[in-house]
């Protein structure tokens, strides 16, 4: 069956565009970071140099993405790609597809081909409050602050960056705090009692600030000072922003387990991607969970004691033993 001229006359160039103008539409009403706006043209950029621009869209067959990813993996000059590059560009272009799908330009997606490996979550987070204590301590206090702020609210760098006045509300008892969720598409937050080590760190330099006053001082660059920090204070491997809010989600697991308030805290609606992202903290759970079915079972298995006969003392003598 032959394609009506409306699906043949757009091309890939066209479509990616549509998945740009998406974003930045997304971004303007503050439901995406700037960042993500750039990350997105930076795979166009990538996607028009390695495809043909004026590609018409029925032509984007499965064996052509097949192909595509095939020559992906060898790298450019011999090298192959990272696990995440590919996947992350795929899933710009399939964006473009399917606003391209939703504008009528094309009739359906193709199969989309395999990537380089399955998802692995990065399981990398401060184990313990003395070891938040100890990097604490090797940051500037500057970006101290900014760890901890990150640590006790497990929010993404972009809403820690965009939090301010207004995401406070000291006056409700206890003091409240809005917590983001950008990237999870819950923009909208959710309010929690402040961490009272954010309430010991900031309370009086947030009481005076203005309502759009930033909460903390931004941190961009991380990357040189986290690796400095962590080998001053004996952490291996070395952390970033992601490990922040990792710890505060495994801190938060090992207490109360996977719970509703914990999923809406993080921004996930799914208890399998939850569990899939931060089971690491859960064996110590699943251990007392066994323990307690064992306690049950035991008790079953406990043989009753016999009520003693009538006139029967319940102990017997020493001397009869």
């Amino acid at each position: 069956m032959a394609l009506p001229p409306t699906y043949t006359d757009r091309t890939l160039a066209q479509a990616l565009d549509l998945a740009l103008e998406r974003t930045a539409r997304l971004v303007a009403l503050g439901h995406r970071s700037p960042a993500t706006l750039a990350i997105q043209r930076e795979h166009v950029r990538y996607l028009l140099e390695r495809l043909e621009p004026h590609l018409p869209l029925d032509h984007l067959t499965t064996g052509l993405l097949e192909a595509f990813c095939d020559a992906e993996v060898q790298g450019r000059r011999g090298r192959p790609l990272r696990g995440t590059s590919l996947p992350k560009r795929l899933a710009t272009l399939r964006l473009a597809l399917r606003c391209a799908r939703r504008r009528g330009w094309i009739a359906e997606l193709p199969a989309w081909p395999e990537v380089i490996a399955p998802y692995v979550p990065d399981t990398r987070h401060l184990r313990s409050y003395a070891e938040y204590r100890r990097l604490f301590l090797a940051l500037p206090r500057r970006r101290a602050e900014w760890m901890a702020f990150a640590v006790f609210t497990g929010q993404h760098a972009s809403d820690i960056h965009r939090a301010t006045r207004a995401d406070l509300d000291l006056e409700a008892s206890p003091p409240l705090i809005r917590i983001r969720n950008s990237k999870n598409r819950k923009p909208k937050g959710v309010w929690v009692p402040i961490p009272e080590e954010l309430i010991r760190l900031f309370s009086k330099r947030w009481a005076r600030l203005p309502p759009d006053g930033k909460l903390v001082t931004p941190w961009v660059w991380r990357g040189k000072e986290l690796r400095s920090a962590c080998a001053r204070a004996g952490i291996s491997p070395t952390l970033c922003a992601t490990s922040f809010r990792h710890t505060c989600a495994t801190w938060l697991i090992r207490r109360v387990g996977i719970t509703k308030a914990v999923m809406e805290w993080l921004g996930h609606s799914s208890f399998a991607m939850i569990s899939r992202v931060y089971g690491h903290a859960l064996p110590g759970e699943m251990r007392e969970a066994s323990a307690a079915l064992e306690d049950m079972a035991r008790a079953e298995r406990r043989p009753p004691r016999r009520a003693p006969r009538r006139g029967q003392k319940r102990g017997r003598r020493r001397a009869d033993r």
